[in-house]
């Protein structure tokens, strides 16, 4: 236990320190406004296409901080942004966050509720981790839980997502809890544990479904994995999964009723009546209609709004150097498979190979019974959902701009490497000086090394086999590494070398002029390039920058802004 407190603690100093370092990434604004415009006002309709929950929790900090809201409208004229259109979500957040109030200090002191759900999620891999990789005779594994949380805590895309004003680690830490209660549902000694166990995985789902559209992907995999458990009989499947799921759509209501229904009446000092219908117009949604359940109009609404800008995504996919509106098939396999460590990505791929290889020579009966029950176990709530949860994600979402979107895979990805430990360790055993569990300790050790050498630039981690960080931007751009948060490095390179203004071709949301950074026109010196828009992602022309990517970079912010410095203008920007 102790050991596992230590692992804990060094997640969360590692994200703690990072925090000052990263500028509100592209997402975090509008978050975080419309967390505090729920909490305060009650009002819903800012950033619809996520659900509230996350960004309510995150904006908690605010009620003792008191920020300034600033008025609805900045100014006159006809050409004001519409309330609950994006354009005012945008618009409305940059002024809250960059104008009337310090973004440093609102968003660090956001980012620390992220920070408990990730370790919250740390909890939960080590908890269950010990439960769910026992072997025979129903006792607990100790390595394989150490080793699971290991991996946990060090990889570096938990630890860079941890830690921000998003929905991902939400949907993350909540979508392992559905996962952990309803398998241990099925393990609990009597029918009333199970039950208990069974509504815990309800109110885990409902929180995910509060958190993340896609969760909703989640639900056939779960039921899934409840159907194929043999442990309780198939009457007691069905209820446990059925009261998961009743539990999980009430907790939906009842959140919308909550963050939506508290304030209705209440005054609103941005101007105009509250839009806030929380439970009134009970309806299902057109992706729902195959299924008669009934949701809160606004879930609907933002779920249909989410549904239509997954179909008209902004800008192309990027994948190492090709850009494609439609997507890949293997884009967020090739992004784990860039963007893991080496020793976690091994232990991974092992872990789930041999889970496989376990299931076949169980179902070839060359195994005891408890064996057999322990591998169809792990196949079952460990490969079955890390699987599941990538090919979904791919199959539904054309949004093909970060690894983020299949990070609830990633906790079981790391029980996966769990049980790869074991397995080493228990082949080794007959070895001298405790050689299993030396070898295990170093490669976990290598892992947490990765981690420590991309501190406190984990968004941009990439493995060595892809190019390690700076050649990362070949491979994948936007939130895999550059999602607006070096501007923090950025400034302070300016003022070192005293430059009043520099060219900047910044991709992000935040003000660039609250760290200090002056923009000029293209003009000889200075060049800062978003790798982003290094590579003409959302350009209309992609090759608008292509003179940078030949030139060898000064140096970098960060590993996602490039600096350049030239003696004159090139022939292509003169021209725009």
């Amino acid at each position: 236990m102790a050991a596992a407190a230590a692992l804990v603690a060094a997640m969360a100093a590692q994200m703690l320190t990072a925090i000052p370092h990263a500028a509100p990434v592209v997402d975090e604004p509008a978050h975080l406004t419309s967390g505090y415009l729920a909490l305060t006002q009650g009002d819903l309709t800012v950033n619809r296409e996520h659900p509230p929950l996350v960004k309510t929790l995150a904006a908690l900090p605010l009620l003792w901080m008191r920020p300034v809201l600033p008025p609805d409208r900045p100014g006159e004229g006809p050409l004001q942004p519409a309330r609950a259109t994006e354009d005012f979500e945008f618009d409305y957040s940059r002024r809250f966050l960059f104008a009337a109030n310090d973004p440093g200090r609102l968003v660090g002191a956001a980012r620390i509720p992220i920070v408990v759900l990730t370790l919250a999620g740390a909890v939960i891999v080590y908890l269950w981790g010990g439960a769910v990789l026992a072997g025979a005779g129903g006792g607990r594994s100790t390595l394989g839980a150490l080793a699971a949380l290991a991996l946990f805590v060090f990889e570096p895309n938990l630890l860079a997502h941890g830690r921000l004003v998003t929905t991902d680690m939400g949907a993350t830490l909540f979508t392992l809890g559905a996962f952990a209660c309803l398998e241990r549902s099925f393990a609990a000694a009597s029918g009333a544990a199970g039950r208990r166990w069974a509504i815990g995985s309800g109110l885990f789902l409902g929180l995910a479904l509060l958190s993340r559209f896609s969760c909703l992907l989640f639900v056939p995999l779960l039921a899934l994995c409840a159907a194929l458990d043999r442990r309780r009989p198939a009457g007691a499947r069905a209820l446990h999964a059925g009261s998961a799921v009743i539990c999980a759509l009430l907790l939906v209501s009842i959140g919308y009723g909550f963050t939506g229904g508290l304030f209705p009446l209440a005054h609103d000092p941005i101007g105009g009546r509250l839009h806030t219908e929380p439970l009134a117009s009970m309806e299902s949604s057109a992706v729902l209609r195959w299924v008669p359940i009934p949701l809160p109009r606004l879930y609907v609404e933002g779920l249909d709004l989410a549904r239509h800008k997954n179909r008209t995504v902004e800008g192309p996919g990027y994948l190492n150097g090709h850009y494609s509106r439609q997507g890949w098939w293997s884009y967020f396999v090739q992004a784990l498979a860039m963007k893991t460590t080496l020793p976690m990505l091994a232990l991974a791929t092992s872990g789930l190979l041999l889970i496989a290889i376990g299931q076949l020579s169980a179902r070839a009966g060359r195994t005891g019974t408890e064996q057999r029950r322990r591998r169809a176990r792990l196949a079952l709530w460990v490969a079955l959902p890390g699987a599941g949860i990538v090919l979904m994600v791919t199959a539904a979402t054309r949004a093909q701009i970060g690894l983020r979107y299949v990070l609830p895979a990633v906790p079981f990805l790391c029980l996966a490497g769990g049980t790869a430990c074991c397995a080493l360790a228990h082949r080794l055993r007959g070895l001298r000086w405790h050689a299993g569990p030396a070898l295990v300790a170093a490669i976990l050790a290598w892992h947490a090394v990765c981690a420590l050498l991309i501190h406190p630039y984990h968004l941009a981690y990439f493995n060595e086999l892809a190019g390690g960080p700076d050649q990362g931007y070949r491979h994948l751009v936007d939130s895999n590494l550059d999602w607006g948060q070096d501007l923090v490095g950025l400034g302070r390179f300016a003022r070192e070398k005293g430059l009043s203004r520099l060219n900047l071709y910044y991709f992000g949301t935040a003000d660039p002029a609250r760290y200090g950074i002056q923009a000029s026109a293209p003009e000889p010196g200075y060049y800062a390039v978003s790798a982003t828009h290094l590579m003409g992602v959302y350009l209309p022309d992609h090759d608008y920058l292509a003179a940078f990517r030949a030139l060898p970079p000064v140096t970098t912010i960060g590993h996602s802004i490039l600096i350049y410095h030239l003696d004159e203008v090139p022939a292509s920007l003169k021209s725009r």
